[in-house]
């Protein structure tokens, strides 16, 4: 996993040699080799970034990462990896964190496509994103570079035939490091448009759930407008869960931005992942995707048959641990409205994310609002197809955090409009997180 100082599948690296201005540009790069001990690197002065080359065959998946800071301390280096051809005029990937994130380290998968020279550049955060630049003699890091390794017990390189749920590959989970959980590398090219690639697995005892990360398509760009992406030319047109008797439990379009999807299961339940390929082929459609299987999630929902929480009065109140309050209900039937209730102080700032749709849900224009004391809406969103349910203080928030303006008991009030019948699911997900306080 990132921070890790192997490279999954891959014997413990050594101790790396400490290499001094190893490159400042494509033109001059130092060599980077697959498969052996990694570089260490230092952003310094600010604003500096290091080049290397690296020799790759075609049709091979690789990993680039960084052991830089993975406790997140300001004062070391938030390094990001970009992938150029050998010339350094295009830009082929790109990867700030890893994905879902772990720390300002950064992981990078790429697929090859051709026997050639990749161009690696490794620069801080603050020069990637356009700010001004930060660097020194704590902004060090060491560069890894390896070919992931099929026997290894996470990755699950495509195995054809795969094409229907009835010849489904089957997959290796690996435990992760506390709990119960366990996670897999799912990866393959797409032969034509119109591909399927269908993998399976049985949930383990223990867990309760199943979530999806997709790695993101293109290149990837720098500037005020950062993005990141693994090289894919395309995105695939399809993500989805399905049970053992090929039904959606639940999907997203990947074309329309959305990149991972968790689904509730139960222990022993067989998973099945359906991977769908572009509508038009491009020179290097693959996808990569972490499976990962968990013992917790959020709290479910305690609405039952004789105790509902349809009302302000019979609302189910929000479990808050460290300032943060979460949920996963379902709207069943469609009419149904959730109301859950919460504790707040005029002067208090919250970020509230919610999902359903966007998350994998069958759930169509579910609507996400708060209520103050009086039951009056102090803030509202329906969930957009291609727009995730984010009120806060990031770049990509849909609406800006909310304040509360008198003490009270508020309530997060949750409905829906439809059910997409080909997805069983009707869930949805939310976090209020506290911000700040006058």
């Amino acid at each position: 996993l990132p921070g890790e100082d192997t490279i999954p599948g891959e014997d413990t690296v050594e101790t790396p040699d400490v290499v001094d201005h190893v490159g400042t540009s494509c033109d001059n790069p130092f060599e980077l080799v697959l498969n052996t001990e990694g570089l260490t690197g230092e952003i310094n002065p600010a604003g500096e970034a290091d080049y290397y080359a690296i020799a790759v065959e075609a049709d091979q998946y690789l990993i680039f990462y960084t052991d830089a800071n993975p406790d997140d301390d300001p004062e070391m280096v938030d390094t990001v990896i970009s992938i150029y051809s050998e010339d350094g005029g295009t830009l082929l990937a790109t990867a700030d964190d890893s994905f879902p994130r772990a720390s300002t380290d950064s992981e990078l998968f790429f697929h090859t496509t051709e026997a050639t020279i990749l161009c690696v550049k490794v620069e801080e955060f603050s020069t990637w994103a356009g700010t001004d630049p930060i660097g020194g003699p704590t902004f060090s890091y060491v560069l890894q570079a390896g070919e992931l390794d099929p026997a290894a017990p996470m990755n699950n390189p495509e195995a054809e035939d795969n094409d229907t749920v009835e010849t489904a590959q089957e997959l290796k989970l690996a435990g992760l490091t506390s709990g119960l959980g366990t996670f897999a590398y799912i990866y393959g090219a797409f032969s034509d448009a119109g591909d399927m690639d269908y993998s399976k697995f049985t949930l383990p005892d223990g867990n309760v759930a199943v979530t999806l990360y997709l790695m993101p398509p293109g290149a990837g760009a720098p500037g005020a407008a950062h993005a990141e992406g693994y090289g894919s030319t395309h995105a695939p047109t399809w993500l989805a869960l399905l049970n053992e008797d090929g039904q959606v439990l639940g999907g997203i379009d990947p074309t329309l931005g959305s990149d991972s999807l968790t689904v509730p299961m139960k222990a022993g339940d067989t998973a099945i992942v359906h991977v769908e390929s572009p509508a038009a082929a491009g020179d290097n459609d693959w996808y990569f995707v972490k499976a990962f299987t968990t013992d917790a999630g959020n709290p479910p929902e305690a609405e039952q048959a004789d105790s509902s929480n349809d009302t302000l009065e019979t609302a189910e109140a929000l479990t808050f641990q460290e300032g943060s309050g979460f949920i996963l209900g379902t709207i069943d039937p469609v009419g149904d409205v959730d109301y859950f209730s919460f504790t707040a102080t005029a002067g208090e700032t919250y970020a509230v994310a919610c999902g359903a749709l966007r998350s994998g849900s069958g759930l169509l224009g579910a609507t996400f609002s708060v209520h103050g004391p009086d039951d009056a809406v102090l803030k509202s969103e329906v969930e957009e197809p291609d727009a995730d349910v984010l009120w806060g203080q990031s770049p990509n928030a849909s609406k800006p955090p909310l304040t509360i303006a008198e003490d009270g008991t508020h309530f997060l009030v949750v409905s829906a409009e439809g059910q997409d019948e080909d997805i069983l699911s009707n869930f949805y997900q939310c976090g209020v997180h506290l911000l700040a306080a006058e």
